[in-house]
């Protein structure tokens, strides 16, 4: 069980460490990839961060700190640590549907080129989050409920 936790919690985090790399690309390269998805040309000067891409990093984050605590099995406070990773994690992504919404807000009132970029960046960094963060945060709960459940189960007389 424990060669398994380590698996599950490796490929979460290379994929995570994937879908952050690919999108930090997308957003340097948005000038270039701007005309092909508006089909016009817009202000050279507008560059857009989009929010979800700040909460993808502090995900990578969470399981970066999982990896290290998947680490030592044998100390009990690790499977609490899992549990408060869990419940941050969960809470990440509550809070990450309002934030995207507020980013919208705050790059619509900075005109509608800039909106357009925003929008179209923000899509493309889904994209990458749906085929890259979404199973890399299935096997983050996998990895982590194994862990959890591995040290009930080493409590137990």
């Amino acid at each position: 069980m424990k060669n398994n936790t380590r698996i599950l919690t490796t490929i979460a985090l290379v994929l995570q460490m994937l879908t952050v790399l690919v999108s930090f690309i997308v957003i340097i390269m948005q000038k270039r990839l701007m005309p092909i998805f508006v089909m016009a040309s817009l202000d050279e000067a507008i560059k857009v961060y989009p929010v979800q891409f700040f909460f993808m990093i502090t995900q990578l984050i969470i399981y970066m700190i999982f990896f290290g605590m998947s680490q030592n099995e044998k100390n009990e406070s690790n499977r609490t640590g899992a549990i408060i990773l869990i419940v941050i994690s969960v809470a990440l992504a509550i809070v990450s549907v309002f934030a995207n919404l507020a980013g919208t807000v705050i790059y619509s009132r900075m005109g509608q080129e800039t909106l357009v970029t925003y929008s179209s960046i923000s899509t493309l960094i889904s994209y990458v989050n749906t085929f890259l963060g979404l199973p890399a945060t299935a096997m983050f709960y996998m990895a982590c409920g194994r862990f959890t459940a591995k040290a009930q189960s080493t409590d137990m007389p």
